[in-house]
C-alpha cells in the first residue's frame, strides 16, 4: 500500500523523526493533493513515488509541487503559505508567516 494515500501520515512522521524541523504543507503534486514537510525554500517529499515521481525528493519547491491557496493550520498555529517569486526563472519560495 506505502506510498498510496499515506503522504499525510508519512510526513508527519519524518518531521518528528527530524526532531520537528520544518512545517507540513498540504498543497499539490501535479493536480493531486499532497502532502510534503517545506523548510525555507526546501521541501522533501518520501511519497511522490505514488504519482510516478521520485521516491525521495529534497531539493528546492518547484512544479509539480504547488501550494493550496489557502491558509493551513499546523499544530494549532496558522500559517499562511505565500508564494513569493524570487526573482529567477523558474524559482519559487515559500514564506511563512505567523
Amino acid at each position: 500500500m506505502f506510498p498510496k494515500l499515506c503522504c499525510g501520515l508519512a510526513t508527519v512522521y519524518l518531521r518528528r523523526c527530524l526532531g520537528g524541523w520544518g512545517v507540513v504543507w498540504q498543497g499539490f503534486y501535479k493536480v493531486t493533493p499532497h502532502t510534503v514537510l517545506v523548510a525555507d525554500d526546501f521541501l522533501v517529499d518520501i511519497t511522490a513515488d505514488q504519482f510516478g515521481g521520485p521516491a525521495i525528493y529534497v531539493g528546492h519547491i518547484l512544479y509539480p509541487w504547488t501550494p493550496y491557496p489557502t491558509t493551513q493550520e499546523s499544530h494549532g498555529v496558522a500559517e499562511t503559505l505565500v508564494p513569493e517569486t524570487s526573482g529567477e526563472a523558474g524559482s519559487e519560495t515559500i514564506e511563512v508567516g505567523h
